[in-house]
């Protein structure tokens, strides 16, 4: 390898500039991990001085951005704000332009809280964000709602299918159709109750009638008979006439809304899964999605963001995180694609891996390698902090200590997005590696506080202990 090869400049002057200090530039001690790693595996000297050399093009594209951006700023604000504060901002607004992250509002003493905390710990509040750029973005984008097509062609007066249920219907649809249209009397009446005690009062019984609408064994029927996907749960998440519905309500209501829309009407937490007996010898066994219902309602996780989950959805087991596409492995705890990095991972503190979990910051252990090189799960977390800078989905699970703060009651609980800041070596001769992750701003509270918005909720850790724990499935 030549000298001018061999040598890397960390901060390199671009094109038209007169500032060299690159923020993106790849460290001397990354680079060196890429040449020892490609050294290893038989890899030439021109590949991998190509390989890098593509990697601080791109850096070197992400910095022009950022200056052709901040030479618009006046001169009056760069004196006022460093330049890594600008590019902190702007690179959390670019992130939130990208995610969808339904119902994630917050109230305003909670949104007040989180900016003092922020300007406490040194971070970039989101008033020091609008002062840099007007046009600002919401932190939050609402999903909104419409009826599904299935639910627009069941019309009560023209279906034949709908007036044969009519006709055939017995005490069991009645015992259905009667809590869900006390929600929806509720549901209305919070619409117009001018009372804030009153209003309260509502919310507290709407959350009550939502989590126990998700073991209701309704039919499409049902729903059609009560207007539930029209005029009924839509109003929740749709905030209809301004009603400034709780976040946790808004979320829990959206992810009801969503898996009927998807005419998913089972109510057994295990759905879709096939249970075999594993091989002697084994602890795990060789349980499945079923393929069926994979064609039928197949997710995939491979995607960044939250998708259409929710702050604080809960699963009881990993197999059904993959089920409906939250993680993409029944086993391993970090999920990626080769060159896109990490997607998700699963936080199962006290397994050995040595984790540290407080809530917003978590010291993240990678998959302990047989060699000095990083496993692939470990190499796809290296891609996210490296060259990707995508958050990943982070999801908690109740293999954490029994008294750890975030662990779930039970099952596995979706906690949001964490950006994956940086790492350290912690043992080269087995390549174990340890991240740093924070918690993305403008995200709600991680729902493992002992109040109305937990979860898994009283009804979700009942079902639990009757089917999945009793059964011997956990």
């Amino acid at each position: 390898m030549s000298s001018s090869n061999s040598t890397h400049v960390v901060s390199r002057t671009l094109k038209g500039s007169n500032d060299t200090s690159n923020p993106y530039a790849m460290t001397e001690k990354r680079r060196n991990e890429i040449q020892d790693t490609a050294r290893r595996a038989g890899f030439t000297v021109e590949h991998y001085t190509k390989h890098i050399a593509t990697i601080e093009k791109e850096q070197d594209r992400k910095w022009e951005k950022h200056l052709s951006l901040t030479r618009k700023r006046p001169s009056t604000e760069d004196s006022e704000v460093s330049p890594q504060t600008r590019l902190d901002a702007v690179y959390r607004r670019e992130k939130r332009i990208k995610q969808q992250q339904p119902f994630a509002e917050q109230d305003r003493n909670q949104q007040a809280s989180s900016s003092r905390g922020a300007e406490s710990s040194g971070l970039v509040t989101d008033n020091q964000i609008t002062t840099l750029d007007a046009q600002q973005p919401e932190a939050q984008v609402t999903e909104q709602v419409t009826a599904p097509s299935w639910y627009r062609n069941l019309n009560p007066k023209t279906s034949q299918a709908f007036k044969a249920w009519e006709k055939s219907k017995s005490k069991k649809p009645a015992q259905l159709i009667k809590p869900l249209e006390v929600m929806k009397d509720r549901i209305a009446r919070s619409q117009t109750e001018t009372n804030p005690a009153e209003l309260e009062t509502l919310f507290e019984q709407l959350r009550d009638d939502v989590h126990k609408a998700e073991f209701a064994a309704v039919n499409k029927f049902v729903l059609r008979r009560c207007h539930m996907m029209n005029n009924g749960l839509d109003c929740i998440v749709n905030s209809k006439n301004n009603v400034n519905y709780p976040w946790d309500l808004k979320a829990d209501a959206f992810q009801l809304y969503t898996r009927w829309s998807a005419e998913i009407f089972e109510v057994k937490l295990l759905r879709g899964l096939e249970f075999q007996k594993g091989e002697k010898g084994k602890k795990r066994n060789t349980d499945r999605i079923d393929p069926t219902w994979r064609r039928e309602h197949g997710k995939f996780a491979n995607f960044y963001g939250h998708g259409e989950l929710v702050q604080g959805q809960w699963w009881p087991t990993q197999l059904t995180t993959v089920r409906d596409g939250a993680h993409g492995s029944p086993q391993a705890g970090i999920f990626g694609e080769k060159g896109k990095g990490a997607y998700s991972i699963i936080i199962s503190a006290g397994t050995g891996y040595g984790d540290v979990d407080n809530g917003d910051e978590v010291l993240y252990s990678g998959t302990t390698s047989d060699t000095e090189t990083p496993t692939d799960c470990t190499q796809r977390l290296i891609e996210s902090c490296d060259e990707v800078k995508e958050p990943v989905r982070v999801i908690r699970s109740w293999n954490m200590s029994m008294k750890h703060p975030y662990r779930p009651l039970r099952g596995f609980r979706y906690d949001g997005l964490y950006d994956v800041v940086s790492y350290n070596v912690v043992d080269p001769a087995l390549a174990k590696y340890r991240f740093r992750l924070v918690r993305c701003a403008g995200q709600p509270p991680i729902r493992n506080e002992d109040n109305a918005a937990r979860r898994p909720t009283r009804y979700e850790i009942e079902e639990y202990d009757k089917q999945v724990s009793a059964k011997g499935y956990s």
